[in-house]
Order: C-alpha cells, then sequence, then structure tokens
C-alpha cells in the first residue's frame, strides 16, 4: 500500500517490538515520511502511562497499516 506523508493510518493487528515500542491492535497514527526502503515513519497515539495520552513515532512495515 502506498502512504504519503499527513496519511490518517491505525494499525491492522497488535505490533511486537524488541527494539521499537509495542502498539496495540488499532492503535490510531499520522504518517510522517516514508523510507527509501519502504517504511513509513508514523506519530501513534497512544494511552499515558499514568493516564491521559502520549505520541511514539515508530517506523513501521506499511503492510501493517490500514488508512483511515
Amino acid at each position: 500500500m502506498n502512504m504519503n506523508a499527513g496519511d490518517k493510518v491505525k494499525t491492522k493487528q497488535p505490533i511486537d517490538g524488541f527494539f521499537k515500542q509495542s502498539l496495540p491492535a488499532g492503535a490510531p497514527g499520522i504518517v510522517l515520511r516514508t523510507t527509501m526502503l519502504g517504511r513509513a515513519d508514523v506519530v501513534f497515539t497512544l494511552p499515558g502511562l499514568a493516564g491521559g495520552s502520549r505520541t511514539v513515532e515508530v517506523s513501521v512495515d506499511p503492510r501493517e497499516l490500514v488508512k483511515i
């Protein structure tokens, strides 16, 4: 799937990461940029650790995302 900067996306399924932030299924995000290797750098909004919300930037395979 072709992603462009500014696209609103969500994760298709949970994404576990040993060296990156784990993401739950359905986590909403906005694509910041795409890399030459075909990955998408996305800013996701997640529940905060002590309430509220927080944002994290994660590089993910576009096949793990759905445009919304």
